[in-house]
């Protein structure tokens, strides 16, 4: 056994291992009980997410949402976001929707983005919604909304009870 000053060494290495393990333990749990668990609990407890799955980066926490079909999306979104907020502050990410809908959705999309960033581009709003308007009408959807705000555009299509969702930001596209 290895001595130094009437010290073991095998027990000082053990007690400084158990300390870090102790350390890392305690800043995970905390994570865990302070950020994730309160934050999946309220997302959890909204109407009209069907998944959900937290995504921690260094810097930031992201969302990744799987949606109902049919839902209010601008309202949801805002809540959702609202929540992160709320418990992250600024280590607040992004909330990434996954679309898992009918292809025939996303060429809709396709079809109508080009209107949507030439509004973004153009500051011309309502004639955006008028060019999106006369695309949903070629394409037979069920039902559509875009919604606006000072940070992005939202296009919800619906048809044949899929939905497709969509927030077109202002800033992260450098568009504007």
């Amino acid at each position: 056994m290895v001595e130094i000053k009437g010290l073991k060494i095998y027990i000082v290495i053990f007690v400084t291992l158990l300390i870090v393990g102790l350390f890392f333990a305690a800043q995970y749990l905390l994570a865990l009980y302070r950020i994730d668990k309160p934050l999946r609990d309220q997302l959890a407890a909204l109407e009209g997410i069907r998944g959900l799955e937290i995504i921690e980066n260094a810097k930031s926490t992201d969302i990744r949402l799987e949606l109902e079909p049919g839902i209010d999306f601008y309202n949801l979104y805002q809540n959702v976001d609202g929540i992160m907020e709320k418990i992250l502050g600024n280590k607040r990410g992004k909330i990434i929707i996954t679309n898992n809908s009918i292809k025939e959705l996303s060429a809709s999309y396709l079809q109508m983005h080009y209107a949507i960033y030439e509004g973004i581009n153009t500051g011309r709003f309502l004639e955006m919604k008028k060019n999106i308007d006369d695309i949903a009408l070629s394409l037979e959807l069920d039902n559509y909304q875009v919604w606006v705000d000072n940070e992005a555009v939202y296009l919800q299509l619906d048809k044949n009870n899929n939905s497709f969702y969509s927030r077109i930001s202002y800033h992260d596209n450098n568009v504007k």
